[in-house]
């Protein structure tokens, strides 16, 4: 399957990013002020995404976009 890059239609930026969830194998701690948390060794399957619910994230304008208002790349830039 043909894909094509896609850029940001305002700022033309091809950095996005969006959250995962994946899931992680490692150690727990608890540290002397009580405070318990985990330590990831190694990577697990990714179990779900917050790209479909708000989209890419722009880094250059600093805001989420529509994935259907991006623009493809032009290959002569």
């Amino acid at each position: 399957m043909n894909s094509e890059l896609l850029q940001c239609p305002d700022c033309g930026d091809r950095r996005f990013n969006w959250i995962i969830k994946q899931v992680q194998f490692g150690n727990v701690h608890r540290f002397e002020d009580g405070t318990v948390d985990g330590e990831g060794m190694k990577m697990g399957e990714v179990v779900g995404s917050d790209f479909d619910e708000l989209g890419p994230y722009c880094t250059g304008c600093d805001e989420h976009k529509d994935p259907d208002e991006l623009v493809a790349v032009e290959e002569n830039k």
